[in-house]
């Protein structure tokens, strides 16, 4: 476990080839974040290494797209339409767990 100075490539490149190829290959699997120049350098670091998104980033990815498409569809059917304020007012209710959802009462 190592805490590194910075996350540009230059700098990870550099630090991963103090460690010889034939060790690098022995590696499996990288969990890293969805920033795309990591992946590249990941194959070429780590040739034989799966890259693993951590979950933290994708389930940051996924309510965004969900949010995008909650405000698509207020655009699509108006702000002011019945579907529209309740997407807007109850947004929290699509993030929530479905079984603790009361479709009695909106809160």
């Amino acid at each position: 476990l190592d805490v590194l100075r910075s996350r540009k490539n230059d700098y990870l490149t550099h630090y991963f080839n103090q460690y010889p190829l034939a060790v690098r290959q022995r590696v499996l699997a990288v969990v890293v974040d969805l920033y795309d120049p990591y992946r590249s350098l990941i194959k070429q670091l780590f040739p034989h290494a799966v890259v693993i998104a951590d979950c933290f980033h994708i389930v940051g990815e996924c309510n965004r797209a969900l949010q995008n498409v909650r405000r698509q569809v207020i655009k699509a059917h108006g702000a002011k339409s019945h579907v529209g304020r309740a997407l807007k007012r109850y947004w929290k209710l699509l993030s929530q767990d479905q079984t603790k959802v009361d479709y009695q009462h909106f809160r």
